[in-house]
């Protein structure tokens, strides 16, 4: 009897393990698929939309989808979970994504896509110095130079192209991407408990509303019209 309950209990395990498994492959697919494919949706949605408006709109479109889930699921937002994505929003998407797409504009997505993955590094130092804790070893010291010196030698590359805006707009990514740092340091130590889902959704509705009033602000607005957007530009934005 013992032996027919082990194997009950064994059955019932490995489906829910092999089914875990496949979860987590489709879950890296999606990421690879997905965010992988974002610097070239970007690059082609900035040839015709301007680059704040272009962000904007993809983040506006995000978050309302996003919120209208979690509000159908009875999800309501609290004053500090407001207030935290106002924060949240201004340093991953205004300042982020901003310029990641007023960047890409002349900076090809192969190399925005590197020179974002300079965030761990940030991540680390921020981390480190926000603790005070400083817990590093020869190995790591070594990656991290190894990846500032690869980041630099990317942005040295630029230098020695003739594409006007290079070497300003692969800083801007850089800023960028420190600022995604700040951001995701602010958002551990925040500790602001909630629904991941409607955080999401108030953080992307906050950094839209910031994109679209900067865009406005710095003239985006003149002399632009949606029937000027080509449809190669709508297909990356969606």
């Amino acid at each position: 009897m013992a032996a027919t309950s082990s194997s009950e209990a064994l059955s019932a395990v490995l489906p829910r393990t092999s089914q875990n498994r496949w979860l987590i492959v489709l879950s890296f697919l999606s990421i690879y698929i997905i965010w992988g494919s974002t610097y070239l949706a970007i690059r082609c949605a900035v040839e015709t939309i301007p680059p704040l408006y272009a962000a904007g709109l993809r983040h506006l479109s995000a978050g309302t989808i996003l919120l209208i889930w979690a509000l159908a699921k009875g999800l309501r937002p609290t004053w500090p979970q407001i207030r935290a994505s106002v924060v949240i929003g201004f340093f991953f998407f205004l300042i982020g994504h901003g310029s990641l797409h007023w960047a890409e504009r002349v900076v090809p997505s192969g190399l925005a896509a590197l020179l974002v993955a300079s965030e761990p590094i940030f991540v680390f130092v921020l981390s480190s110095a926000a603790a005070r804790t400083w817990r590093i070893n020869g190995l790591l010291l070594a990656g991290i130079l190894m990846g500032l010196a690869g980041v630099g030698m990317l942005v040295r590359g630029t230098t020695l192209e003739a594409a006007r805006g290079m070497t300003t707009g692969s800083v801007a990514i850089l800023v960028g991407a420190f600022s995604w740092s700040v951001g995701i340091i602010y958002s551990r130590r925040s500790h602001l408990s909630g629904n991941p889902l409607l955080l999401s959704a108030l953080s992307l509705l906050s950094g839209a509303v910031m994109l679209l009033a900067t865009g406005t602000l710095a003239g985006e607005a003149r002399g632009f019209s949606f029937a000027q957007v080509s449809p190669k530009s709508w297909v990356a934005l969606a």
